[in-house]
């Protein structure tokens, strides 16, 4: 800018610059899927054999090699999906399962990572037998093999429509219970087997 006054004519000029504000930039991402998960189990490896059994817990180990997953996905034979956060992004998750039957069955697992992406999906089988003999087992007929208390009738009538021809009746209250043999080491883990009906009403 020229301007002329009284004295001689003085040149100006200024120069306008323009400044960006400092933006945050995200890291760049490569859009690749987390690497599939690897499904390990001391109890029950995927290795083509039967393994015991029917009430022995086992635990699964879900990790993968991608740094930045957050959560699993696994489920069995398909059904309810369960998620699992690790401690760490990147690291494994461990849970316990119990089969309840001796039977061939799956999981399948997905890792996810921060970004959403989900993985491939891998799927582990599992072959689970009959399990261990019976540790100790009841008679509803005689008082062995368990402690009844005194609101407890053995030799009662079995359930009408089953071919149970005998069983132990509870009546409900306080003393109405069974006392497991001591060889079914109660603060251990173990299963128990029975049939049941459940009388309601008066």
């Amino acid at each position: 800018m020229t301007r002329v006054g009284r004295g001689a004519a003085v040149s100006c000029a200024f120069a306008v610059l323009a400044v960006a504000a400092a933006v945050p930039v995200a890291a760049a991402e490569s859009g690749a899927v987390p690497a599939a998960p690897v499904v390990s189990s001391a109890e029950y490896p995927d290795d083509g054999a039967w393994h015991d059994g029917v009430g022995t817990y086992g635990t699964f180990t879900i990790d993968s090699a991608s740094d930045d997953v957050v959560s699993y996905r696994y489920s069995w034979l398909g059904d309810t999906t369960h998620t699992l956060a690790p401690s760490v992004p990147g690291g494994p998750v461990a849970f316990r399962w119990l089969p309840e039957r001796d039977t061939a069955t799956y999981l399948q697992a997905q890792a996810v990572d921060s970004a959403g992406r989900v993985s491939a999906q891998t799927t582990y089988y599992v072959r689970v037998t009959r399990g261990r003999p019976a540790v100790t087992h009841w008679d509803p007929q005689h008082p062995s093999g368990a402690t009844p208390g005194t609101g407890v009738t053995l030799d009662a009538s079995g359930p009408s429509g089953t071919s149970v021809a005998s069983a132990a009746a509870l009546d409900g209250t306080d003393e109405g219970y069974l006392s497991l043999d001591p060889a079914a080491n109660p603060p251990g883990t173990f299963a128990v087997d029975g049939l049941m009906r459940i009388r309601t009403g008066a």
